[in-house]
């Protein structure tokens, strides 16, 4: 899923441009609305099938999506009201960020201690949410880092 907002975070798209584009993709299937929204004041969208997600994904080139991946994460801490809410999802798009610099051989020791940081904190909330496996999980991708 993502947000008209973070579209508009991630691209050098006004916020008209990023609208019309996306009514585009709905009128082509491609993607759909969500009658609400996991951010406030905001709309959501999701891809209508996992393909076209991961085709539209694969085409950028790493550096991009690692870009995108971190504008991405620092839209949803400046946008989520919650933000411990979303610290799995910013544990993904830091590691992601940060990942994808280190297999374009760039160093980026600043980001993967920022990914690491919130994988903590995502696994500590994932400990008090007794949802011990997930807590496991991200403590190995901080590891992994």
């Amino acid at each position: 899923m993502f947000w008209l907002g973070s579209l508009v975070a991630t691209s050098e798209l006004s916020a008209a441009e990023a609208a019309a584009a996306l009514a585009r993709l709905q009128e082509r299937d491609l993607i759909e609305e969500r009658p609400t929204s996991s951010v406030a004041g905001e709309r959501e969208f999701a891809y209508t099938h996992a393909l076209i997600r991961e085709v539209a994904y694969t085409t950028l080139p790493k550096a991009s999506r690692s870009a995108n991946h971190l504008r991405f994460a620092r839209w949803i801490e400046q946008t989520a009201q919650d933000t411990d809410e979303f610290l799995t999802v910013l544990a993904h798009h830091y590691e992601h960020a940060w990942r994808y610099k280190f297999e374009t051989g760039e160093k980026a020791p600043d980001l993967a201690r920022q990914a690491i940081a919130v994988m903590h904190r995502a696994a500590a909330r994932a400990t008090t949410l007794r949802t011990f496996p997930e807590a496991r999980r991200l403590c190995d991708r901080a590891l992994a880092i």
